[in-house]
Formats: structure tokens, sequence, C-alpha cells
């Protein structure tokens, strides 16, 4: 679901949201997208000022740099 809604436009195909429905109630749905929403809003919004993160997690960059690749 995260994937999905990160993508532009929004991919959350119906097949997606049965499966999602299987596993988590409604209320968990919707807090689910609420979270993902707002983390996309913010690392947009973070992206467009260029702020990064500020080294408190001392592996962050390995951590990055493994999900890019």
């Amino acid at each position: 679901m995260a994937e999905a809604m990160s993508n532009t436009p929004v991919t959350v195909s119906d097949d997606l949201f049965l499966t999602i429905q299987k596993h988590f109630s409604e209320p968990q749905i919707v807090e689910m997208a609420a979270l993902i929403a707002t983390e996309n809003w913010r690392s947009r919004f973070n992206r467009c000022f260029g702020i990064t993160d500020q080294g408190l997690y001392e592996k962050s960059d390995q951590v990055l740099k493994a999900a890019l690749n």
C-alpha cells in the first residue's frame, strides 16, 4: 500500500485494496493510509528544501544505499 500510495498518480488498485482488507480492519486501513500520506508529504516537503537527516541514526546512509540498490 505504501508503494502504491507513493506513486504519482496514486495507484492503489481494487485488487490491492481487497488484499489489504483481508488483513486489516477499516480503522486500521484508514490509519495506515493517513500515516503513509503524512510520510509522503513530509518526504516531498523536505526534498523541496534540501532537508536531510540530522544524523540521529548512525546507519541511515547504509540503510538508504541498500534500499536504493
